[in-house]
């Protein structure tokens, strides 16, 4: 791949993984997400190859029962598969180390949030919550309960490097 000074990225959000609930008509799509790729990094006028995969949200469609497919860790596992066909799909595959995901409200455990934490959040001004989040006490730890299933996933994944402050989950990262 020649040199150039353009980063390219690929973009991709609202996945919903949920075969039970989404798969009927989402898996034709991302099967036509797959072969587009494959044709844009294939086309020889195009040869499409992003620097990094953002993944901005709702990997998951969120807890909806105990079959089979319906539990949050469960989508994210099939999501990551998915992720992992989308990198491998260029030449040479995109590190997971430059693929960047950032949970959304579906990528959230819904059973472990209280009614007490939501009056607390929907009480208090977005200082106080930043405060709150800058202390990493207790009562945030608890609110962060919720996304115990997208921390567990990034790290039995490896991405690793989405996990600098694995208390409040979030990251940067500097790039040449």
């Amino acid at each position: 791949i020649p040199m150039t000074s353009d980063l390219t990225w690929l973009h991709l959000s609202a996945l919903h993984y949920c075969d039970p609930s989404t798969g009927w008509d989402a898996r034709n799509v991302r099967l036509s997400m797959l072969d587009d790729l494959k044709k844009l990094a294939d086309d020889p006028s195009v040869r499409l190859r992003p620097d990094l995969i953002f993944f901005t949200g709702d990997l998951g469609f969120g807890v909806v029962g105990n079959k089979p497919g319906e539990a949050l860790i469960e989508q994210f596992e099939t999501g990551h598969a998915f992720l992992d066909r989308i990198r491998k799909v260029f030449e040479p595959e995109i590190p997971l180390s430059n693929v960047f995901i950032v949970p959304g409200n579906h990528d959230v455990n819904r059973n472990l949030v209280t009614k007490d934490q939501t009056f607390w959040l929907d009480a208090h001004s977005h200082e106080e919550i930043t405060e709150l989040i800058k202390s990493a006490n207790l009562q945030w730890r608890r609110n962060m309960e919720r996304l115990e299933d997208y921390k567990n996933f990034l790290q039995s994944k490896g991405y690793h490097h989405l996990l600098q402050n694995p208390v409040r989950l979030i990251y940067a990262q500097c790039r040449d």
